[in-house]
């Protein structure tokens, strides 16, 4: 035991956490007695294929996944409960709409639901708030222009379910200062990928084999967009990012030595790293001699958001409320850019031969409710005869 008040502080998280425990996806038949939107278990009956993509993703564990789970409970206490508004309206987005914000229906409970995505005709990107405009006809929206028709609903092509303003409503998130919290979709918007056409959904929805409609329904066949949606922790599609080469060792006068290296965003349309501020990339250069470790360096290209009294903020449910008044400093890789680094040390000997490693890594520390059993000793006694 850490100290006298963790077993306090454990049942105080263990009794939030266990109030916050949400339910798995209803059926299809007890939702709708209830509720407009159908439970994406209910799409699986045709569309089978999107939905395999889909129930793993961390769209579909939106409300279950451990790190938002942590952070929310955090941010629910430091606010009694006002800051659930902010977050559920992207990490459980039927709440915009049923006002749901304490999680009372199982619809709600879903997450990022199919029935969300596809009813949505238009997203309205603010200063402060994003808004989703929604078509509350039971016609789905989405990108395929000549869709096959089901038996539940109506389908219609929709050009917003191709652009990245889709995303945006969700990946772009400047707080009540006008701090830039979360840039992703205007990082895209004002890169080089934005200008060729080459949206969010390219990289994170790519074209896999598979079925639009899986019901037997006559010439559904056709390849779908993954619904997956890996993103930044996906550790395929951390690595294809960046691109990093050391491209000199240069000997200089008095046994100093100078290692550069390049780092390359080839593969994100946004700055790397995006996301929440408290990710970061760390670059690493070490300096060997003869097998001997001469010198280490490491660098870290992050976004720091300060508070009023220009403390660097760091725990993810202080980034996401209102704590951010402005970004103290931001040296994150903007897209197709080659940054260019040097690094300096000094050897005992500059004419033996040296080698310089760079490596880079992704880092990023949520706070995350753990399991931990406590175990207090109540009495002892003992008898000798």
């Amino acid at each position: 035991m850490k100290n006298a008040f963790f077993p306090v502080r454990f049942f105080l998280v263990f009794s939030l956490f266990s109030f916050f425990s949400f339910q798995a996806a209803p059926s299809f038949a007890e939702e709708t007695e209830s509720h407009e939107f159908a439970s994406s278990a209910s799409c699986k009956q045709c569309h089978g294929d999107i939905y395999e993509s889909w129930k793993n993703s961390l769209h579909a564990q939106s409300l279950s996944d451990p790190v938002f789970k942590a952070a929310y409970i955090e941010s629910y206490y430091q606010t009694a409960g006002e800051s659930k508004a902010l977050c559920l309206k992207c990490h459980a987005p039927i709440a915009r709409e049923n006002g749901d914000y304490d999680l009372k229906l199982p619809i709600t409970q879903e997450g990022i639901t199919c029935d969300f995505c596809h009813s949505v005709t238009d997203v309205k990107i603010g200063t402060v708030g994003n808004e989703f405009i929604l078509d509350s006809s039971n016609t789905k929206h989405g990108p395929l222009k000549n869709p096959t028709k089901t038996k539940s609903h109506a389908s219609t092509y929709s050009p917003l379910h191709l652009s990245a303003k889709f995303c945006g409503g969700c990946h772009e998130y400047i707080n009540e200062h006008g701090v830039s919290v979360m840039s992703t979709f205007s990082e895209w918007k004002n890169g080089p990928y934005e200008k060729k056409g080459i949206t969010c959904q390219n990289c994170h929805m790519p074209l896999v084999e598979g079925d639009a409609v899986t019901d037997g329904t006559k010439n559904s066949s056709r390849r779908i967009n993954s619904h997956d949606i890996a993103g930044g922790h996906n550790i395929k599609q951390l690595q294809k990012a960046l691109k990093i080469k050391v491209e000199k060792i240069i000997k200089e006068a008095n046994n100093k030595i100078i290692v550069r290296v390049s780092i390359t965003n080839v593969g994100s349309g946004h700055r790397v790293p995006t996301g929440i501020p408290s990710r970061k990339v760390l670059l690493k250069v070490s300096l060997t001699q003869n097998g001997k470790v001469r010198g280490y360096e490491k660098r870290e290209y992050r976004k720091e958001l300060l508070d009023i009294n220009g403390n660097i903020i760091t725990n993810d449910a202080d980034l996401m409320g209102t704590s951010a008044v402005q970004v103290g400093f931001d040296n994150r890789i903007f897209p197709k850019e080659k940054r260019e680094e040097a690094f300096v040390f000094f050897v005992p000997d500059s004419n033996v031969k040296l080698k310089a490693v760079a490596k880079l890594s992704y880092s990023y520390k949520p706070l995350l409710l753990t399991e931990e059993e406590i175990t207090v000793e109540l009495g002892k006694d003992q008898l000798t005869k």
